[in-house]
C-alpha cells in the first residue's frame, strides 16, 4: 500500500512527504497522525515532530494532547512540544500550563515558556501567577526578568491596535 511505498523512498523525500501527510492526518485523527509523524523519525527530527503534533492537536483538544504528551518517553526531545503545549494551554488553564512549562529541561526554553504563561496568567489572576512564579524554583533574577518582561508587554488599546 501507500505506507510501503512511502517507506521505500530515500530518507530526504520520505521525511518531507511524511511531514506533510502526518500534519494533514493530525487534523482528521490526531492519534494516528502523531504515530505516523513519529514513525521512522530520526533523532534530529523528533523534537520538531513532537512540537508539530502538539501544536496542531492542542488547539483542538488540549486535554487529549496533554495526555498524549504525558505518554511519550520523557526527555529533552519533548522540550519544544512542552513549550508549544504550555503556550496553547496558557489561554485556557494557566496553572496547568505553568506546570508544563516547568518540566522543560532546556533552561532558556523553560524560562521562555514560563514567561509566556506568566504573561497570559498575570492579566487574569496576578496573585496566583505571582505565587506560582515565586514557587517555581527559578533563581530570583530570572523571576524578576520574567516579571519585568510582562510589565513591559504592549497593552492592547480599545481599537485593537497595540500601544506602548
Amino acid at each position: 500500500g501507500a505506507m510501503d511505498w512511502l517507506r521505500e523512498l530515500p530518507q530526504e523525500e520520505r521525511s518531507a512527504l511524511s511531514n506533510s501527510l502526518g500534519y494533514a492526518l493530525i487534523w482528521a485523527n490526531p492519534e494516528k497522525g502523531a504515530a505516523f509523524l513519529l514513525e521512522g523519525a530520526t533523532e534530529e527530527e523528533l523534537p520538531n515532530r513532537y512540537s508539530q503534533v502538539v501544536s496542531a492537536w492542542a488547539t483542538r483538544n488540549p486535554n487529549a494532547a496533554g495526555e498524549w504528551l504525558n505518554r511519550q518517553p520523557q526527555g529533552p526531545a519533548l522540550d519544544r512540544a512542552k513549550s508549544a503545549f504550555s503556550s496553547v494551554a496558557a489561554r485556557r488553564d494557566p496553572e496547568s500550563a505553568m506546570e508544563w512549562a516547568k518540566t522543560i529541561t532546556e533552561p532558556n526554553l523553560r524560562q521562555g515558556g514560563m514567561q509566556l504563561v506568566y504573561q497570559q496568567w498575570v492579566k487574569k489572576d496576578a496573585a496566583a501567577a505571582n505565587a506560582s512564579l515565586e514557587q517555581s524554583g527559578l533563581p530570583p533574577e530570572q523571576i524578576e526578568s520574567i516579571k519585568k518582561a510582562a510589565a513591559n508587554q504592549p497593552k492592547a488599546s480599545p481599537t485593537g491596535f497595540r500601544v506602548r
